[in-house]
């Protein structure tokens, strides 16, 4: 042991770089885009796409044309040559070691859905060793995830070990099976051997692969699950691989620094899949108009991409504090805020109360609804403001109301009427955060 350590290879980490695409599924087929062309749409610089295989750039762009969220992170290290200590000639002896680059490249992506909800996200870590390293062993990849928010999918595992002999691409291992796991992690082995460590057959000029495996959602997460992920690279100098060790419930340590040398990276695992405005978020005006005005809208997080239309009379950003309809007043007596969204929408979360308990609006005289169109491109009241509930007239202190639309809902709106109306901009109802939840 004493001896192999003395062999340990040294890294310099190079390059750190995370980056998150947030979009839809590409609708430019793949057919149409090169894979440099697909991988530099996902913020990969040349310089990286040059230095992958043709096997991995075409894994990853197959990722990005197949799945909506997608995001990754990547490292890269450098071999070392080491200089021997000292001998009894007095002069330093160079080792053999030739200096070789090791890229390590985590992604996750969210690969199903259902209507609003994230089902299932996939993971893929692949490495690539841009020339055949000093020592050829097995080395271990451990990912790791946050355990509350996701669960691996059992029998989801897929490793395949590539390289490069005499110009040709060729698999080594392709298995299913991992070495060690639990709650969190999981680890297998990138089988660096490539049939032989001594290179019989032709000189291995690159080796690379990958491991890719599905996390399932929490279903009381589905709609916002927050998380993240860490891939860790062990390259060893020793026969078996045994410097790190994985806690029976979760996590896992490097147990012999001096043995090995590692590398880790981190992705994203946090989606959002509502449209969440806010009332700043509007780009209103601090005035109730007597004309429609009509703004088109775009909206980006972790995973959704959306516009969306509203259509507005009487109704604006008040105070800085809220998005205000105040139907009564002279030479208006309605007042409303509709939504067209391109894709269904199937949930609506709003903060909703009276700007005061002075507004005068009651079910004797006057109208307050949330409405959606349906397929007859009818209003259909789906909660009357009036009457269904009972509206806080404290506005520091709104009240969440969920309303869950039919199928096939793109279009919503918030509609107020009255029968008297006077001098002074009442009737007021304040729409604070509300959350949209279009088709995914």
């Amino acid at each position: 042991m004493k001896n192999l350590k003395k062999l340990l290879i040294l890294f310099l980490l190079l390059i750190g770089m995370s980056v998150v695409i947030i979009s839809k599924p590409n609708k430019v087929s793949a057919d149409e885009l090169t894979t440099d062309e697909i991988l530099l749409g996902a913020n990969f610089s040349q310089e990286t796409i040059d230095q992958l295989s043709d096997f991995t750039k075409e894994k990853i762009a197959e990722q990005i044309q197949s799945s909506i969220g997608f995001n990754y992170n990547m490292s890269t290290l450098t071999e070392k040559p080491k200089t021997q200590t000292e001998g009894e000639s007095g002069g330093p002896a160079k080792v053999g070691i030739r200096p070789a680059v090791l890229t390590l490249i985590a992604t996750t992506s969210v690969t199903r859905v259902e209507g609003s909800s994230i089902k299932e996200v996939t993971v893929r870590i692949y490495y690539e060793w841009k020339e055949s390293p000093s020592w050829r062993l097995e080395d271990p990849i451990i990912a790791t995830w946050t355990a509350d928010a996701y669960t691996f999918k059992g029998g989801s595992l897929h490793v395949e070990d590539h390289y490069i002999r005499n110009g040709e691409d060729n698999t080594f291992v392709d298995a299913s099976t991992y070495y060690k796991k639990n709650r969190n992690t999981i680890c297998w082995l990138a089988d660096l051997k490539a049939g032989s460590i001594l290179g019989f057959g032709g000189e291995i000029t690159k080796l690379y692969g990958f491991g890719e495996f599905i996390l399932t959602v929490d279903p009381d997460s589905e709609h916002f699950v927050f998380g993240d992920l860490e891939a860790t690279y062990i390259h060893s100098n020793t026969y078996q691989a045994h410097e790190y060790e994985i806690g029976e419930d979760t996590g896992y340590k490097i147990t012999d620094d001096s043995a090995v040398s590692f590398m880790s990276v981190s992705a994203n695992l946090t989606y959002q899949t509502p449209v969440i405005l806010e009332p700043a978020d509007y780009g209103f005006e601090e005035k109730y108009f007597y004309v429609q005005k009509m703004v088109e809208h775009e909206f980006y997080n972790s995973i959704v991409s959306e516009l969306f239309t509203t259509r507005r009379l009487r109704c604006g950003y008040i105070e800085e504090e809220y998005i205000v309809l105040s139907p009564r007043k002279e030479d208006a007596g309605t007042a409303y805020l509709e939504f067209q969204f391109y894709k269904n929408v199937y949930e609506l979360v709003v903060d909703l109360s009276f700007w005061s308990a002075n507004e005068y609006l009651t079910s004797d005289d006057s109208q307050a609804v949330i409405q959606y169109k349906d397929k007859n491109n009818n209003w259909v009241t789906i909660l009357d403001l009036l009457n269904d509930i009972e509206l806080s007239t404290d506005r520091t202190h709104q009240i969440t109301y969920t309303i869950n639309f039919p199928a096939n809902v793109k279009e919503f709106r918030f509609y107020t009427t009255t029968a008297l109306v006077g001098n002074r901009n009442k009737g007021r109802i304040c729409i604070g955060k509300l959350m949209a939840f279009p088709e995914l």
